[in-house]
Order: C-alpha cells, then structure tokens, then sequence
C-alpha cells in the first residue's frame, strides 16, 4: 500500500511545498497542469466516486454514479462528459435515482483524472487501465477480470 505522499501529483506536491496552512486551504486556485482542471474538484470527484461510483469492466471500461441528487451528476457531467439519465423506480415510495455514466475512453480519462486521489477504489481502476492493454482472450487480461472481480466482492471486517 501507497502512503498518500506517493500518490499525489508531483505538481502538487511541489506548488504546497512551503506554504502555510493557510495556503493550504485555499486549494481550489490550484491546477493541474497536465488538464487545467481545479484540483480541489478531482479530490471530491475521487471522494465522491469513492463512496457512491462503481467501476466494472464489460467489453469495454464503465464508470458510474447512481443518487437521488442530480446536480452532482450533471456537474460529473461537466467534468468528465457521459450521460446522465433517470433510473427506474421499482419500489413504490422511493426517490426518484438518477445515474451518470460514462465508457470507453471517456471512462478511462476520467479515471485517470481522479486515479491520484482514490482510496477504495484505487486497485479496481489500477486494473481497469491495464485490461485494455491485453488481447480479448489473454490469460493476462483473465487474470486481471478475475482480480477485478475479487476486489468488488470483499468482505470487509465490519460485514463478518
């Protein structure tokens, strides 16, 4: 496991060097400079598809978001481009759910956008940027949906 000094932009890391606590906080002046995006909204981007996102691999990479707050998944929208649309209520009394999604390349730069800053989901989408790289029936690319498959089916400690 990483320590999150080492999975930090080098641009980052180098603009806080010296600055106050201060300084600090007011992150969202900083930029990256490989995409000009506001590196504060990569950090809630990566926290939020943290807690609420799924990624998975079927023919080709997907990245989505389901909640009953639209906003936020217009806003992934903005950022990332995808599609946003309605989900089906199949329990009467429930909120309406919406979901943002995106695939193929647009999911893997979004991945690449937030990969810095992901915590539980940091080896699902290690190994969805690597898939790709593998003929359809390798047993490289095998092994790699197979490991995908395991890190979505964890048992955490508070489940047992």
């Amino acid at each position: 496991m990483q320590n999150n000094s080492e999975i930090w932009p080098q641009d980052l890391l180098k603009k806080l060097e010296g600055t106050s606590t201060y300084d600090v906080l007011l992150l969202e002046n900083l930029r990256s400079e490989g995409t000009g995006q506001r590196l504060i909204d990569m950090v809630y981007a990566a926290a939020y598809l943290d807690a609420e996102g799924c990624l998975r691999f079927h023919n080709t990479t997907r990245v989505s978001i389901s909640n009953t707050y639209p906003l936020t998944l217009f806003w992934y929208k903005k950022l990332f481009g995808g599609t946003v649309r309605e989900r089906t209520n199949t329990k009467e009394g429930h909120r309406q759910a919406y979901e943002w999604y995106c695939t193929g390349e647009t999911a893997r730069k979004c991945i690449k956008e937030v990969l810095p800053f992901l915590k539980e989901k940091l080896p699902q989408a290690v190994i969805l940027l690597q898939i790709l790289k593998y003929p359809r029936k390798s047993t490289k690319r095998q092994t790699l949906l197979a490991e995908l498959k395991k890190l979505k089916r964890i048992n955490h400690l508070w489940n047992q």
